[in-house]
């Protein structure tokens, strides 16, 4: 009975460390404040019109999603999940569906840029 109870107190741990510090998003529309952003990325820096906006950010989301996005266009994503959305690394990764030394690498290339600026 007390391996029982250890493993328990266990599951108990885990599950608050999870919820206070591992939020993890099951897709780009469920990100807090990501749509906001990327549909003006959308709209100033791919110059898409305002009518075939929603079905460009639906679109873009999905090829994101399923890691067969641009790189520009998953790099302008990368720089919102990051930058206004406060989300680590392997979280980006797991909704972009792509390594993380692939954001990792973003990452850098967009700190370069930047500091460029």
């Amino acid at each position: 009975m007390a391996g029982g109870t250890d493993m328990s107190s266990l599951n108990q741990i885990l599950v608050k460390y999870l919820k206070t510090n591992n939020i993890q998003y099951s897709a780009l529309d469920n990100v807090p404040r990501f749509k906001e952003y990327f549909i003006n990325y959308l709209r100033v820096v791919w110059k898409t019109s305002e009518e075939n906006l929603e079905t460009r950010y639906k679109i873009t989301c999905n090829n994101l999603s399923h890691g067969r996005a641009w790189r520009e266009v998953r790099q302008g994503a990368v720089y919102g999940l990051w930058i206004k959305c406060n989300l680590k690394q392997y979280q980006i990764a797991n909704l972009l569906n792509v390594n993380v030394r692939t954001i990792r690498r973003d990452m850098r290339f967009l700190e370069k840029s930047m500091y460029r600026m």
